[in-house]
């Protein structure tokens, strides 16, 4: 399974480290908008892991089109970046047949991700409970950086499957 995470900052590179370490996964590409420090943190979770699965790629998330090109060919984009950002990475993503969650920020974003359910659906995208993304993931300012990682690696392994 080949995954994708947006945002190379504390919340993303957990995210790639934990996906990297699981063997369903076969490679994980990380992209950010500094390319500088993207290539570090993929070069620093591939020499912890001990392994190269992952691989930093330039991406600024704010260009719907390119996040599109981007997210074809993973089987799941994990949002890591500011909220604002989220509503246009949940387009590319149904654009491109790319299950997605992201990590939350905003109600009103989260609504307008909502409504994009129906499009997903028809494009086959899922990601669980009825919901063909999962936007909101990090509302709750409890919530652990391993533990969000955690239920993106677990919720990718799940429910990236394809529908027949």
């Amino acid at each position: 399974m080949k995954l994708l995470v947006i945002g190379s900052g504390m919340m993303g590179s957990a995210a790639a480290f934990d996906m990297a370490r699981t063997a369903q996964v076969s490679s994980v590409t990380l992209a950010d908008s500094d390319a500088k420090r993207v290539r570090e943190v993929a070069a620093r979770v591939n020499r912890i892991t001990g392994d190269k699965k992952v691989r930093a790629v330039a991406l600024d998330a704010s260009d719907e089109k390119a996040a599109t090109k981007l997210m074809q060919g993973h089987s799941a984009a994990l949002s890591a970046v500011p909220y604002f950002l989220n509503l246009g990475l949940a387009r590319a993503a149904v654009e491109a047949r790319c299950h997605f969650a992201d990590l939350g920020g905003n109600n009103t974003v989260v609504r307008q991700e909502l409504a994009l359910s129906n499009k997903a659906e028809k494009r086959g995208v899922r990601a669980g409970a009825g919901l063909r993304t999962l936007p909101g993931h990090g509302f709750d300012p409890g919530w652990r950086v391993g533990a969000a990682a955690g239920r993106a690696r677990r919720r990718s392994a799940a429910l990236c499957r394809r529908p027949a």
